[in-house]
């Protein structure tokens, strides 16, 4: 209940913040700690000391992220982050790129950077197309997820790998 209460607060803070336009940064107080959320034209970052979120335009890789040890797509604009205990969640816009071209593109990356495929799932629902993809190597998990017609975005779930494959 506590942390439903504390997104809640998030979310409307970055909404009110975001809709402001401009830069701008809020501090607020919780029993759980201090999270910030600044803004900085159409860039808004949330930090607390269990982790961080950016979202918007300029949107950049979280500190921490091991990019030496998982490839994330070079040829997709990356529209939000979110870091945290060694998990970070990407998600890219996909523009032009169809889904199941994203995935199969993303499926390559991992292969080549010697990640095994444990889950390649796609299919089509209500002209919809929806693609999963589950990886393991370099010591990391990697779970991609994409609906065509759920603003057109690859998510990336990225975590330390625990070996009990799912």
């Amino acid at each position: 209940m506590r942390r439903t209460r504390i997104l809640t607060l998030l979310v409307t803070t970055v909404v009110l913040l975001a809709a402001c336009g401009g830069s701008g940064s809020k501090t607020v107080s919780t029993k759980d700690g201090d999270v910030t959320v600044s803004k900085n034209g159409d860039q808004v970052d949330v930090k607390s000391d269990k982790g961080t979120a950016s979202f918007g335009a300029g949107t950049k890789l979280p500190a921490g992220f091991p990019k030496s040890e998982v490839p994330v797509p070079e040829d997709l604009d990356l529209a939000t982050a979110i870091a945290g205990n060694d998990k970070f969640t990407l998600s890219y816009k996909l523009g032009d790129t169809k889904v199941d071209r994203a995935i199969s593109d993303y499926r390559d990356t991992l292969t080549g950077a010697g990640f095994t495929i444990e889950d390649d799932t796609h299919a089509s629902v209500g002209g919809s197309q929806i693609s999963t993809l589950r990886a393991t190597g370099n010591g990391w998990a990697v779970s991609t997820s994409s609906i065509g017609a759920v603003g057109d975005l690859l998510v990336i779930a990225v975590s330390k790998d625990d070996g009990s494959g799912g």
